[in-house]
């Protein structure tokens, strides 16, 4: 019911995305599951590395738990902040969904359908996820299932970035 409800929503939303090369993006938005430290503690240097790098950076992490999450550096949503379904309650989460990034990256290992959910929806000119089963989600899947750690998922995502390029040449991904 909530693949067939999203599907739904996703051909109501019509975008047409037109992916940039890497080194000329603007904006990177990046979702990632907060909920465990050692997470947060690989994933918040990677967000450093894109604003090094010149990137306009929104962040925000996901906390598989109730706990409050105003007390982190980064906006954060847990699940008070979505229904039953996973789907966003949050006016902060579907304004996220809605910004036009040139890339969206979401960062987890496993499963994780609140993120799925607002990537799926995502009007970003590109979306970039580990391996799931809903394809529909991504429009680059880095399939990590050999080595799933998030610092090997990371390095993966920067090596395939940094690969997309100027839709004149080749692209080979």
């Amino acid at each position: 019911m909530r693949t067939h409800f999203l599907q739904k929503m996703m051909l109501q939303l019509n975008c047409r995305r037109h992916p940039v090369p890497f080194e000329s993006a603007k904006s990177v938005g990046v979702l990632f599951d907060a909920t465990e430290q050692m997470q947060r503690d690989q994933v918040l240097p990677f967000i450093d590395s894109l604003k090094r790098k010149g990137k306009e950076v929104v962040t925000i992490g996901y906390f598989d738990s109730k706990q409050d999450t105003n007390s982190y550096a980064f906006k954060a949503f847990n699940k008070n902040d979505i229904n039953w379904m996973g789907k966003p309650k949050s006016d902060i989460l579907k304004n996220y969904a809605d910004q036009t990034f040139d890339f969206l990256i979401c960062i987890y290992q496993g499963e994780c359908l609140p993120i799925e959910y607002i990537a799926a929806l995502s009007k970003a000119q590109m979306r970039v996820g580990p391996y799931t089963d809903n394809t529909y989600c991504y429009d680059l899947i880095i399939d990590t299932t050999k080595n799933d750690s998030t610092k090997h998922f990371l390095k993966e995502v920067d090596f395939y970035l940094n690969k997309i390029n100027n839709r004149h040449e080749q692209t080979s991904i």
